[in-house]
């Protein structure tokens, strides 16, 4: 067995989630025939998949909420109507590439925010569809359809699907969900339950919240964030640029993400509804920004009419989060990063 570098896996689902998304059609309309250059380098590019047996048989199973419709039609159901057309669409036209689709977080249980919750899922991609450049292409036209309804539940979404595969779900290098999120999460194909790796390592929490903290330290440095641009404007700091609720909801997302990413790099898998009460009982420092953007995302519902059509800051935001939000994010992510690395030492 050829042994690959596990940072080879990553970067081989990075591009898979960028292909299967709207992001790569800028390419393919200047030049169609990319799309299927593109499926062959990945299924010529699928062995980086491989296991040896050790591997392959180290892992647990782990049980998934059920799927109830009447959960989604018996409040908010026009609110929550796209999921039902998106779980139609799943079984209906994607049995055959998926080995499941996943909704996790807030739309799974039920303790959504309406107009600030987005609609979080995860994609596993079939061992076999990998190497087969055709189907490839097929479930590219399928999840490009499906696009839209994402949308439908948040104006304001900063990503689309993520996608896996289902041999990266066996293997503890490689953990894109902390596995407690995908116990709470839901299959829209009707499993029960999944395979995954039995002993995840947290490799991956570390790195999400290194990453996090660079955005927050280059953000400060520059003034504003050059990540997640919308018709390439910018979130200044001080609110310099209020014509960028985009990207501030993708800011607050990040400061709100990351006692999930530190729960996982201590290899305490929390689901995120729990995370918060967790990380402040497991590391004490200054969290008075991760309160205000939490506090944001409570209040959202009641400030504002859903759907949010508007990219504009409202007043009331600017007083909840106050100035210097790059400053307060840096600081904060970069106390907890240093504590991670005396852990370490």
């Amino acid at each position: 067995m050829v042994c690959i570098h596990k940072g080879s896996r990553s970067a081989f689902l990075s591009f898979l989630g960028w292909y299967f998304s709207s992001k790569s059609e800028y390419v393919f309309q200047k030049e169609p025939w990319q799309k299927e250059l593109f499926a062959k380098y990945i299924s010529e590019s699928s062995f980086i998949e491989e296991l040896n047996q050790d591997e392959f048989y180290q892992f647990k199973e782990v049980e998934m909420l059920n799927f109830k419709e009447e959960d989604y039609t018996k409040k908010d159901a026009i609110y929550l109507s796209p999921i039902l057309k998106l779980k139609k669409y799943v079984i209906e036209n994607l049995r055959e590439y998926l080995l499941d689709f996943l909704i996790h977080g807030s739309m799974s249980t039920l303790d959504y925010c309406i107009g600030w919750s987005d609609l979080d899922t995860l994609i596993i991609i079939k061992k076999e569809i990998l190497p087969n450049p055709n189907k490839l292409l097929d479930l590219r036209k399928h999840i490009l359809n499906i696009i839209p309804l994402l949308y439908e539940i948040d104006p304001l979404q900063h990503h689309e699907f993520i996608i896996t595969t289902e041999k990266a779900m066996l293997h503890e290098s490689y953990a894109l969900l902390p596995s407690e999120t995908i116990r709470y999460s839901k299959s829209l194909l009707g499993r029960k339950s999944l395979k995954i790796a039995k002993y995840r390592n947290n490799i991956s929490g570390k790195r999400n919240l290194f990453a996090v903290n660079n955005l927050f330290k280059k953000s400060k440095e520059l003034g504003y964030m050059d990540h997640h641009k919308r018709k390439n404007i910018a979130l200044e700091d001080n609110f310099k640029n209020r014509q960028c609720m985009y990207q501030l909801k993708y800011f607050l997302s990040c400061v709100m993400i990351i006692p999930t990413y530190y729960l996982d790099s201590m290899e305490k898998s929390c689901y995120k509804k729990s995370s918060f009460e967790n990380f402040y009982s497991n590391i004490k420092i200054n969290s008075e920004i991760l309160k205000k953007s939490s506090e944001i995302r409570k209040i959202w519902p009641t400030n504002e009419r859903f759907p949010y059509k508007s990219n504009f800051i409202p007043d009331w935001i600017c007083e909840v989060l106050g100035n210097n939000y790059f400053e307060r994010a840096y600081t904060f992510t970069s106390e907890i990063k240093k504590s991670l690395l005396n852990i370490k030492k």
